[in-house]
């Protein structure tokens, strides 16, 4: 049994580092937005990338330029990608528009005369 325990939890340590020394995991260039979870500390926190690597180990460092030019290295399980999309709507005619030869059976009314 503490065998088993012993390789699960090796599993699930080095999983995510698997993942991106296969090329699983979208790469993290410089100029994208990220979301920064630190350990210990309670909030997420966006910012900039400005430098990746892989280290020795075969994990995507990532450095991220958090508020007030303060610099932060990490590393993929702690860093996601930002995807903001904006969607917008095309203007278009009022569905209830009625012309005057519809409202009268085909005449046309100007000045009260019909033509």
């Amino acid at each position: 049994m503490k065998a088993f325990t012993f390789i699960c939890t090796l599993l699930l340590a080095f999983l995510p580092f698997t993942w991106a020394g296969l090329g699983l995991v979208d790469d993290l260039a410089p100029g994208d937005i990220v979301s920064v979870n630190r350990p210990g500390v309670a909030d997420e926190r966006e910012g900039l990338v400005t430098d990746t690597f892989v280290d020795a180990y075969g994990r995507q460092i990532v450095t991220v330029q958090l508020d007030r030019g303060e610099m932060y290295r990490t590393w993929y399980p702690y860093v996601r990608k930002v995807v903001r999309k904006t969607y917008y709507t095309v203007p278009q005619e009022p569905r209830n528009y009625r012309s005057y030869e519809w409202a009268y059976g085909g005449e046309r009314i100007y000045g009260g005369y019909v033509l």
